[in-house]
C-alpha cells in the first residue's frame, strides 16, 4: 500500500508540474475573457488565467486517484477472500479490465465533476 501512495504522490506532482510548466504564459499574462457564447471579448484577465491553471492542476491531481487506489484495494480484498481467477491470463484480463473501468467510468467523471461548468 505504501508503494501505491508513493505512486499517487509522484503522478500528482508530475501532472501538476507539467500543467504549470506548459501553461505558465496563461498563469503570468492571463487569458482572454469572453461571454458564454464566445462572441464578445472583454479583455485579458490574470486572475482568470491563474484560476484556470490551478483548477487544471487540481483536476490532474485528482484524476488518477481512483485508477491508482481502486485496483489495489479491490485486488487486496479479492485476494483476502480468495476470489481471484487461478488462470494467469484470466487474472491479467481482470486486472486490465478493472484499471480501465477505474479510469474511464470513475476517475474521469469524478475529476470533471469537481468544478462547476462556466
Amino acid at each position: 500500500m505504501a508503494n501505491t501512495l508513493l505512486n499517487m504522490v509522484a503522478v500528482g506532482a508530475a501532472n501538476a508540474t507539467n500543467v504549470v510548466m506548459m501553461r505558465s504564459k496563461e498563469f503570468k499574462e492571463g487569458i482572454t475573457v469572453r461571454n458564454r457564447a464566445g462572441t464578445t471579448e472583454y479583455g485579458m484577465s490574470i486572475e482568470a488565467g491563474k484560476t484556470a491553471v490551478l483548477e487544471t492542476c487540481a483536476s490532474r491531481i485528482f484524476m488518477p486517484l481512483p485508477g491508482l487506489l481502486l485496483p489495489v484495494a479491490t485486488y487486496a480484498f479479492l485476494q483476502k477472500i480468495r476470489c481471484l481467477p487461478k488462470n494467469q491470463a484470466a487474472l491479467a484480463m481482470f486486472r486490465l479490465l478493472f484499471v480501465f473501468t477505474s479510469f474511464s467510468i470513475i476517475a474521469l467523471p469524478m475529476s470533471t465533476a469537481i468544478f462547476q461548468p462556466m
